[in-house]
């Protein structure tokens, strides 16, 4: 691919990252070229403005890419313990042009109509967690909010935007359960066990197998979550 932007070439760093690594057993990956038009931001704010009567503030358009989808299933595996992570990253036309992802089944009429503004911007086909991450679209909003959606434990709002959640993603490289340490609840609970396991093993073994990155704030996450 030629012209990358900057976010694409982090993007597609990060994927190199994982190939490159022997610690890293890759299940499947999925890297589309979108072409010309998924890869203009005025074009594509074009198209989210007569979909939703909505603007979509202008520094989101740094992260627009021309990526559809942009995708990898992947873990890394010890001898006392494994670590998942997957991202399925969904252009941005195609996100909001997608209606809006399935309610659970006890959702009540609040969550109901929260759920109604979501459009998944990413989700998890490989895991098979029936989990996702949306932005959440409403014209009273200056910008899209970004939420992270569990089957077992509902929606949570993240403390990031959409280009700092892309930008997570390249070096978290779609850990299972990331998303949480840019959340408000208390990963100390019995029911966020897994979760809290699973990041304090990435916290432990990335620096050695991807040391390009700082990984301070996210210790410093984690323990304000415990």
């Amino acid at each position: 691919m030629e012209n990358l932007t900057d976010c694409e070439a982090k993007l597609l760093h990060a994927l190199r990252e994982l190939e490159e690594s022997t610690s890293v057993r890759i299940f499947f990956k999925d890297v589309q070229d979108g072409g010309a038009t998924f890869g203009n931001p005025e074009l594509v704010f074009r198209e989210a403005s007569n979909a939703f009567n909505f603007s979509l503030p202008d520094s989101m358009k740094q992260s627009v890419t021309r990526f559809s989808p942009f995708a990898c299933h992947w873990r890394i595996e010890r001898d006392n313990f494994k670590i998942t992570g997957e991202f399925n990253l969904h252009h941005l036309i195609k996100a909001l042009e997608k209606e809006p992802p399935s309610l659970d089944w006890d959702n009540t009429q609040e969550e109901q109509d929260l759920y109604w503004q979501f459009r998944v911007i990413d989700d998890f086909p490989g895991g098979g967690t029936d989990s996702y991450a949306a932005l959440r679209i409403d014209p009273d909003l200056h910008t899209p909010q970004v939420w992270y959606h569990d089957m077992r434990r509902g929606a949570v709002q993240l403390d990031i935007d959409y280009s700092t959640y892309l930008h997570m993603v390249t070096i978290t490289k779609g850990t299972i359960g990331w998303q949480y340490l840019f959340s408000q609840v208390d990963l100390g609970r019995s029911e966020f066990q897994n979760f809290t396991t699973r990041l304090e093993h990435m916290l432990g073994v990335f620096p050695d197998i991807f040391p390009e990155h700082d990984y301070l704030n996210l210790h410093e996450r984690l323990e304000a979550r415990l």
